[in-house]
C-alpha cells in the first residue's frame, strides 16, 4: 500500500503544474502537496534515505545558500517583500528536494511516473490558457519535447537506435522550423550524446585495424575515458556546432520567417556573437557579482547602475545604435538570466557555489549516460543538457524549483546506483556490441 501511494503521489505532485496560488510568492500545486507530506517524509524517511550519500552536500549548500541570503537581505536592507520571496524561493526549493527525494528515490518506475505527470500538467495547463493563446516556446514544446524522448527511451531500450536517434532529430528540426534555437540545440546534443557508438557500426564503416581490434568484456567499473567516450563527445561537439550553422543560415535567409530574420540580425550584429546577443544579461551580470562577491546585492536587487551599463554595454558592442533613448521602466532588477548568476547576485558567494557544484553533478551525471547507457538514457541526456543549459542562461522560479529537485533526484538515484550497474559485462565500443536490453528496476 505504501508503494502504491507513492506511485500516486510521484505522478500526483507534477500533475498540479497547472494550479497555483500566491503566498507572497507563487506555490505550485505540487508544492501545496509537498508541504503536506514534508513532517511525514521527514520522520519516515530522514535517517535512511535523505541525509545520506550525495543528499548531504547538496542539502548543506542549499542550506548555506539559504542562509547567505537571510544574511544578505539584513545587511543590504531588502525590502521586506523581495526579502520574503527571495528567502521563500530556496527554501520551498529546499523542501521541494527533501520531499522528493523521499517519494522518487531510488526507483526508476516513479521517475518515469513524475515525467508522465509533468507532461499531462502542462497540458492541461495549455489547455487552461487556451490552445489559442498557446506558443510553441512556451507552451507546447514544454509538453512535446519531453514526449518525444520517452518515446526515444522505448525504441532505446528494444535497440532501435536508429528509431531513438530519428526521433531526436526530428524534433530538434521542429524547433529549429519554431525559431526556437536553444531547444534545437538541446534536443539534437542530447540525442548524439545517448547514442551508444556501437550503433553506428564503426567496424563495418572503417575498415580500420584499430577498429577491428578485439576488447574483451570484463569485470567491474568502466572506464570513464575512453574511445566511446571520446566519440560521443565529438559527435555531440559536431551536433551542436551543426545546430548553430543552420540555424544562421536558415534566419538570416527568411527561411524561419521575417520575426526570425530581424531577431537573428538584432542578435548576431554585435562585435561578441549570437550567445551574447541572445543573453546580454551576461554583461552586466557578473560585473554586479564581483561588485558584492561575498554577500550580494539581496533578494530582488533593483539598482538603475546596472541597467544603464547594460544598455551601454550593449551599444558599445554594435548589438543597439548608438541613439539616445528614454527610459521610463518602473523596474530596475539587476539583469540576471541565470540560476547561477542571479543567485550569486542575489545572495552572495554561497548561492554560486551550490550552482557551481550542481553544475558538476549534472556533468558527472552525463560521463555516466555516455559509458553506462540506462534504459531511460535518451530522456536523461536531455534533462542534462537543459540543465546546463539553464544554469548559465535561464532564469530560475516557479516551474524550475521542482524540475531542478527532480533532476537532482534523478542524479543521486543513478550515481548511487552505479557500482551495481557497474559490476555488468561492460560492451566493447569497437566490435559491433551494444547493451543489453534492461528494464527499469523497482527495489
Amino acid at each position: 500500500m505504501k508503494s502504491r501511494f507513492l506511485d500516486v503521489i510521484s505522478f500526483v505532485i507534477p500533475f498540479l503544474f497547472w494550479f497555483d496560488i500566491t503566498i507572497v510568492g507563487r506555490l505550485g500545486g505540487g508544492e501545496i502537496v509537498i508541504l503536506i507530506l514534508l513532517i511525514p517524509s521527514v520522520i519516515i524517511s530522514w535517517k535512511h534515505v535523505i541525509w545520506r550519500g550525495l543528499n548531504k552536500p547538496i542539502l548543506t549548500l542549499i542550506g548555506a545558500w539559504l542562509l547567505s541570503q537571510i544574511i544578505s537581505d539584513f545587511y543590504n536592507h531588502s525590502p521586506l517583500n523581495n526579502a520574503l520571496k527571495g528567502e521563500a524561493l530556496i527554501a520551498v526549493f529546499l523542501l521541494d528536494f527533501i520531499v522528493l527525494t523521499a517519494v522518487i528515490y531510488g526507483n526508476e518506475w516513479r521517475i518515469l511516473y513524475f515525467t508522465l505527470g509533468t507532461i499531462v500538467g502542462k497540458s492541461i495547463a495549455a489547455y487552461k490558457w487556451g490552445f489559442a493563446n498557446c506558443v510553441w516556446k512556451f507552451d507546447y514544446a514544454p509538453i512535446v519535447v519531453p514526449a518525444i524522448f520517452l518515446l526515444a527511451c522505448y525504441f532505446y531500450m528494444r535497440k532501435k537506435y536508429w528509431i531513438a536517434g530519428g526521433l531526436t532529430v526530428f524534433i530538434a528540426g521542429i524547433n529549429l522550423w519554431q525559431n526556437f534555437r536553444s531547444q534545437a540545440l538541446i534536443t539534437l546534443v542530447a540525442g548524439a550524446a545517448a547514442m551508444p557508438m556501437s550503433a553506428f557500426d564503426l567496424r563495418r564503416a572503417w575498415r580500420s585495424p584499430l577498429l577491428r581490434r578485439t576488447t574483451e568484456k570484463t569485470e567491474g567499473p568502466a572506464k570513464p575515458f575512453n574511445a566511446q567516450t571520446f566519440l560521443v563527445l565529438l559527435l555531440v561537439l559536431m551536433a551542436g556546432f551543426g545546430v548553430s550553422k543552420a540555424y544562421s543560415y536558415f534566419a538570416s535567409t527568411g527561411a524561419l520567417g521575417d520575426d526570425a530574420e530581424q531577431k537573428y540580425q538584432e542578435q548576431s550584429k554585435g562585435n561578441l556573437g549570437i550567445l551574447v546577443g541572445g543573453r546580454p544579461e551576461t554583461l552586466v551580470s557578473w560585473r554586479a557579482a564581483m561588485d558584492a562577491p561575498i554577500l550580494g546585492h539581496g533578494s530582488w536587487a533593483e539598482d538603475p547602475k546596472y541597467s544603464e551599463m547594460l544598455t551601454d554595454l550593449l551599444t558599445e558592442s554594435g548589438y543597439k545604435d548608438d541613439a539616445p533613448s528614454s527610459d521610463d521602466r518602473e523596474s530596475f532588477l539587476i539583469p540576471c538570466h541565470s540560476h547561477l548568476m542571479a543567485a550569486w547576485v542575489f545572495s552572495g558567494l554561497a548561492g554560486a557555489i551550490f550552482w557551481l557544484y550542481a553544475y558538476y553533478l549534472v556533468l558527472r551525471f552525463g560521463l555516466y549516460l555516455i559509458t553506462q547507457h540506462p534504459p531511460l538514457a535518451p530522456y536523461y541526456a536531455y534533462l542534462v543538457v537543459a540543465a546546463l543549459w539553464d544554469i548559465l542562461f535561464s532564469p530560475f522560479g516557479l516551474n524550475r524549483r521542482l524540475e531542478v529537485s527532480f533532476l537532482l533526484v534523478v542524479i543521486c538515484t543513478l550515481l548511487e546506483k552505479a557500482p551495481k550497474l557497474n559490476a555488468q559485462p561492460v560492451p566493447s565500443a569497437w566490435r559491433g556490441s551494444v547493451p543489453p536490453r534492461v528494464a527499469l528496476s523497482r527495489p
